[in-house]
């Protein structure tokens, strides 16, 4: 008596079925990956324009050289910008970014789009230069330009009064004219 080896495998429907589900797994997962890829990449260039920030206002501090400044981190194909306001000593970041890098690649390029799209302004007080080479411990992806101010934070509004009452039923209009300090 002969004894047939059957092997137990999988059937092609069974093995389309395995297919299919990977593929619809793999369409939703890939999105939300790439969501994830770039906030990381953001979140990764606010901290290297932080970094960048701390060693400026570290080497030039007291020395009257401080003066408002835009810090243009190259990330992963974008360009991210980030604006130093000497009168509020703080760190803003731009409301339209990321930038996506044009193949030649030329940052004096891009300082010109964003002066005609109206996200810097040349400050008056001061000369347009790069001192990124003047900053130690700048990385290669960072560049520093003092002379600019990022616009959107003149868009900010500040109040000087702590609170405003204003009375269920009554309405007021506001008209404010939005400068830099």
């Amino acid at each position: 008596m002969k004894k047939h080896n059957q092997t137990k495998a999988f059937s092609i429907i069974e093995l389309l079925i395995v297919l299919a589900v990977i593929g619809i797994l793999a369409a939703i997962l890939i999105p939300l990956l790439s969501d994830v890829i770039s906030k990381g990449n953001a979140k990764s260039a606010l901290s290297d324009a932080k970094n960048t920030l701390t060693n400026y206002l570290a080497q030039y501090q007291g020395k009257g050289k401080l003066c408002d400044s835009i810090i243009i981190i190259e990330k992963a194909g974008y360009y991210y910008t980030y604006g130093y306001i000497l009168s509020a000593n703080k760190l803003y970041e731009s409301v339209n970014q990321p930038y996506k890098i044009n193949d030649n690649k030329q940052i004096d390029a891009y300082i010109q789009k964003l002066l005609l799209d109206g996200d810097i302004i040349i400050t008056a007080d001061e000369t347009q230069e790069n001192i990124t080479n003047e900053i130690k411990d700048v990385s290669k992806n960072v560049h520093v330009y003092k002379g600019y101010t990022l616009l959107s934070i003149i868009n900010l509004l500040n109040l000087s009064e702590s609170h405003i009452d204003i009375a269920l039923g009554e309405t007021y209009s506001l008209n404010a004219e939005l400068s830099p300090e």
